[in-house]
């Protein structure tokens, strides 16, 4: 591993890190380790969004928006934004309305590799192109096919479609979007043993889960 990485990561990735952390420490606290029913039904045509991560991918968080917004601790969550500084308390806000708008998402994490970002968010729900305008701050634009990318240094975001919306570094952007796009098989992580723990800790079955 990378002891460097996790200090790289840009701060918007930073702070989505902690807040998935946090998601995960309320689900299982709400749930008594994460019970309830999480998956989420893709749109007719849509790869589940576990499966729009790179096959590389190591460590998955998998959480379901509608079990854990109906968690008693969510609000409180939502609230501790007020312990942050202000630039913090705009990102989290930022995040936080995108995932008003999220039924699922995936966080594939990758620490052991060459860059010191390797993240990629995938989340399945309801978005539109002004989806992006919450990140005002994304000034630059990219073209992947037909996807317009926004984004700043090494954060990106796209609407991939109606129902998916990525954000990460531009080639894990870029690699999601191949997936999403059937450019490159959409299966998911297959690293050695990645299977056996995810069937393990029934990942995609809860409101949340984890795989390391």
């Amino acid at each position: 591993s990378q002891p460097g990485s996790v200090a790289a990561m840009s701060r918007p990735l930073r702070i989505l890190s902690v807040l998935s952390l946090s998601l995960l420490l309320t689900g299982l606290a709400s749930c008594g380790g994460g019970g309830g029913s999480g998956g989420t039904v893709a749109a007719e045509g849509s790869l589940p969004v576990i499966q729009l991560l790179h096959p590389n991918t190591p460590i998955v968080l998998s959480a379901s928006m509608d079990g854990l917004r109906r968690s008693p601790y969510y609000q409180t969550l939502r609230d501790m934004d007020r312990a942050l500084s202000e630039r913090e308390r705009e990102n989290v806000g930022k995040l936080f309305h995108v995932l008003d708008r999220t039924d699922h998402f995936v966080v594939g994490f990758e620490p052991f590799g060459s860059g010191p970002d390797d993240t990629l968010i995938a989340l399945r729900g309801a978005f539109d192109a002004n989806t992006l305008d919450v990140f005002g701050e994304f000034e630059a634009t990219e073209m992947h096919r037909t996807h317009t990318l926004r984004g700043r240094g090494s954060e990106w975001a796209v609407v991939g479609g109606a129902d998916t919306f990525f954000f990460g570094q531009l080639e894990q952007v870029h690699d999601g979007l191949d997936r999403l796009d059937g450019i490159y098989p959409g299966s998911g992580p297959t690293r050695p043993g990645f299977a056996e723990a995810a069937a393990l800790a029934e990942l995609g079955q809860h409101d949340i889960g984890a795989v390391w």
